[in-house]
């Protein structure tokens, strides 16, 4: 099921870019620049790091994915 989640993410991340747009009208408007992000790096939490309970006969496998995210708004002359 992990595998699966993390088949998803990386399948959500790919192109590593688009378009940003103006989606408070309709249809939606170009803002003439771009939003990029690095691919998710994966990791597994040690056990006991998680913040959540754990019971008693039950195993809690948890990931955690980090990525930065770049945009730059284009010069605007006032």
């Amino acid at each position: 099921m992990l595998a699966q989640m993390d088949e998803e993410l990386l399948r959500i991340c790919a192109p590593p870019h688009t378009e940003m747009r103006d989606y408070r009208q309709s249809p939606s408007a170009d803002l003439g620049c771009g939003v990029f992000w690095t691919m998710p790096e994966l990791k597994i939490v040690p056990p006991g790091i998680g913040k959540h309970a754990q019971s008693a006969g039950v195993a809690r496998l948890e990931r955690m994915a980090t990525l930065r995210v770049y945009f730059f708004l284009p010069e605007v002359e006032a």
